[in-house]
């Protein structure tokens, strides 16, 4: 703000006052608009993960948890300190009342998940961080025995992974039979951890070739503490899948899912985890295929899209989260797949597709065609999710009303 003149005697006296006023007007305006919030903000994609929602789409979610405003914005200006210039005042009114616009914004006007979804929500986080920490314990182990075993940065790339598999199969093998020495009560566990197993000759040892038998000798305590290291992780694991699968368990939907072959519970935990809300809050199953990272764009799966194939516009108004989507693959997709010729399989809509894109994409390879195919059937599945779930809903509204 401009420093108010200071009226003077003479022609100019009324012009100052005139000029003062105005100034006063535009700070009180200025401060009103600061306040001012808007009556009803656009939606914004939040916990749904979806760009939009229809009033009517919000309107038949299930979620029965009450909308509250976590704003709260002062019905006046804050006092003016002593010592500070009316400048700095408006401000920190300013920047006061943005924030409450913000978070006003950021609210947005959808129903909140229901309890059980919001525990699925948490328990999944626990799992994917768990699962984080096993892997990341188990690469470092395979890393440290591979280097033994002879593994450097300039030896071809087969010969590297062959060994890295070797070094895996080493922890793989010591960790079985330290579960048999557990399980006979046999386990021996010294201060240091030097020794969590009978010494040589006894149980926790593998039969390998000679040449083996030094690397595993010598890394046995890196392995050893690895699988001890990790036993927490397993445990909290094991814990969260167990209690998501007792609430998948409870949903109306249950029963119709459990007929298809190849999904447990576990499964259905997972699409309503990271769907991230009652997928009745979907208007489409579109919207939750896109949630899914399972919606094409521009006539390609988002996994073949790569970098700056797409600007940094497309890239966000697309939402893709490809963790998100190995996460639904690995523990739906992969079990959807290997039980796809049993009853109640998706063999049938895996074997369209790749009959479909034989004729389409004749140069496409046999694993690009079967990736595809098996992303087609777990949309698939997904899409009569989505129904299942919406007619689950309405029977629900339908015995209430009655």
């Amino acid at each position: 703000m401009r420093k108010k003149k200071s009226p003077i005697a003479g022609p100019g006296a009324a012009e100052n006052h005139v000029e003062a006023a105005r100034e006063e007007t535009t700070a009180k305006s200025a401060l009103e608009t600061f306040y001012a919030l808007p009556s009803s903000p656009p939606p914004i994609a939040g916990q749904s993960g979806i760009e939009s929602h229809s009033t009517p789409a919000r309107a038949e979610t299930t979620a029965d948890v009450p909308v509250e405003s976590k704003s709260v914005v002062p019905s006046s200006p804050p006092t003016e300190i002593a010592g500070q210039h009316e400048h700095e005042n408006l401000s920190a009114t300013a920047r006061e009342a943005e924030g409450a616009i913000a978070r006003v914004k950021t609210t947005g006007h959808f129903p909140p998940p229901p309890p059980a979804i919001l525990e699925l929500i948490d328990l999944q986080r626990q799992r994917v961080h768990a699962i984080k920490a096993q892997s990341f314990g188990d690469r470092t182990c395979d890393s440290y025995v591979a280097h033994f075993l002879g593994y450097h940065s300039d030896m071809p790339e087969a010969e590297g992974k062959a060994l890295f598999r070797q070094a895996a199969e080493m922890r793989a093998g010591v960790e079985k039979q330290l579960k048999k020495v557990q399980k006979a009560g046999g386990l021996v566990q010294r201060e240091d951890q030097a020794e969590v197993a009978p010494g040589p000759g006894g149980e926790g040892h593998i039969s390998r070739e000679s040449h083996i038998m030094p690397a595993l000798s010598v890394c046995r305590p890196i392995i050893l503490n690895t699988i001890l290291a990790r036993a927490g992780w397993d445990a909290l694991r094991k814990t969260a899948e167990a209690r998501m699968c007792a609430i998948a368990g409870q949903f109306p939907v249950w029963p119709r899912a459990a007929e298809v072959a190849g999904f447990a519970e576990l499964g259905l935990a997972v699409i309503v985890a990271e769907a991230g809300n009652d997928l009745t809050a979907y208007p489409h199953a579109m919207h939750l295929w896109k949630r899914l990272g399972l919606a094409p764009y521009k006539g390609r799966a988002m996994s073949q899209w790569h970098g700056k194939d797409l600007t940094v516009e497309e890239w966000s108004a697309q939402g893709y989260n490809g963790n998100r989507l190995g996460r639904l693959v690995g523990v739906v997709g992969t079990p959807l797949f290997m039980m796809k010729d049993r009853p109640g399989g998706y063999g049938a809509v895996y074997a369209a597709r790749r009959a479909h894109t034989a004729l389409t994409h004749p140069d496409w390879t046999k694993a690009h065609s079967d990736n595809d195919a098996r992303r087609i059937m777990l949309k698939q599945l997904v899409a009569d999710l989505w129904g299942w779930w919406r007619d689950c809903a309405r029977a629900a509204d339908v015995s209430q009303a009655a």
